[in-house]
């Protein structure tokens, strides 16, 4: 929350649109591994932000059911490459993070178009 806020300051409202929606059961006694998130949320910023066109990063976190739904989305900015088919070091990191805590029971998908990137990642609540 402290991140997505602090970054919503460095940026004109009138240009960039930031959401942040938290929402769920009571999860006070459910805990998160530490910055788990933090490179999909960096990355919505580094990528997703334009100083000459609208954008929008959007951050939603929810907890139901004994499951932590995470999900990031971006806007891209038009000059922006064609998708990578491979996602750089840190996505590669927070893959290999997640098989080491949840082994195969989380769900990571990830959407990589011209116009949006949309991360989505479901994981198992600790306790």
């Amino acid at each position: 929350r402290s991140y997505v806020l602090m970054m919503g300051h460095r940026y004109p409202e009138d240009k960039v649109k930031i959401s942040l929606e938290l929402w769920g059961d009571d999860a006070s006694d459910v805990t998160l591994p530490p910055l788990l998130y933090i490179s999909f949320i960096e990355n919505a910023f580094k990528h997703g932000v334009s100083y000459r066109k609208t954008s929008a990063v959007e951050v939603a976190l929810g907890y139901r059911d004994g499951k932590i739904y995470f999900e990031c989305r971006n806007t891209k900015p038009e000059n922006c490459p064609e998708p990578a088919k491979e996602g750089g070091v840190g996505l590669s990191n927070v893959r290999r993070r997640l098989e080491l805590l949840y082994g195969h029971d989380y769900t990571l998908v990830i959407e990589d178009t011209m116009s949006r990137y949309v991360v989505k990642l479901i994981i198992p609540a600790l306790k």
